[in-house]
């Protein structure tokens, strides 16, 4: 089966509502998978992996599990669970977490309140007239509503995170998971016909028959590779190969129309 490696590349959204971050910045990769796929048997587990992502996503073809998803954003660190969540969503049975700090977000957040404010008057008068003086005393209270802005100080750190969600693959045709030719290779072998085998399944025919990563498979019983990846010959054919600085030939047992 062909499907382009894959790069981790880092998106940097804010998260945002009550949507998870693994749930709300999901990229679906299961096309090329469409019919290999089955249900998960176990639930969803955070295993550990090293090596770039294409090392990942070959070690785990091989174990018979293949990438259908991305999650990668920017943001407060989110829980295990969420990222378990989103597996169940989608039919993974595996994920590769990737968690790193990036910076601290600082600032303040106005809030307005209102604040009524009272105040008494006081005072006294006096007047004269025909008949002498006359004296008085008055009061009153004025209300007046105040708005009042307080600034509360706040740090959120922040991490890029990332999961990576394989869903487990049916018994293999063939086992191959394989790339296209690229430009220095072709210019090795002097064609632009051939694929470059990434991984094996183990215990395909494939892996039985001792092909192995890292092997340019250049022919088909004799004729160029076919350009769509897939295997048109009977129950046996032989498949022509560049590995390393010899070419062998490998004999191959398989069922015709064959999806690598």
């Amino acid at each position: 089966m062909r499907v382009g490696i894959l790069a981790l590349v880092l998106a940097a959204p804010l998260v945002s509502g009550c949507q998870s971050g693994f749930s709300q910045f999901y990229e679906d990769y299961s096309g090329p998978w469409q019919g290999q796929l089955i249900a998960p048997s176990n639930e969803p587990r955070v295993v550990s992996a090293s090596g770039s992502i294409d090392d990942v996503v070959s070690s785990m073809w091989s174990d018979g599990y293949a990438l259908i998803g991305i999650s990668s954003f920017n943001g407060p660190n989110e829980t295990r669970e969420a990222a378990i969540d989103q597996a169940r969503k989608v039919g993974a049975e595996i994920i590769v977490m990737n968690v790193q700090y990036t910076n601290t977000s600082q600032g303040a957040i106005p809030i307005t309140t209102q604040q009524t404010v009272t105040s008494n008057t006081r005072g006294s008068v006096s007047s004269y007239g025909a008949s002498g003086p006359a004296y008085g005393t008055y009061s009153g209270t004025t209300t007046t509503v105040v708005p009042q802005t307080t600034y509360i100080p706040y740090a959120i750190d922040r991490y890029d995170q990332s999961a990576f969600y394989f869903g487990p693959l049916g018994p293999p045709c063939l086992g191959i998971y394989w790339v296209g030719l690229t430009d220095d290779e072709k210019r090795s072998v002097g064609s632009n016909r051939g694929t470059r085998v990434m991984a094996v399944r183990r215990n395909s025919p494939a892996y039985i028959s001792d092909i192995i990563p890292g092997d340019l498979l250049l022919t088909l019983d004799g004729q160029p590779w076919p350009q769509d990846g897939v295997f048109r010959r009977g129950v046996s054919s032989n498949i022509g190969v560049r590995r390393g600085l010899r070419d062998i030939s490998i004999r191959l047992t398989g069922g015709d129309g064959c999806p690598a």
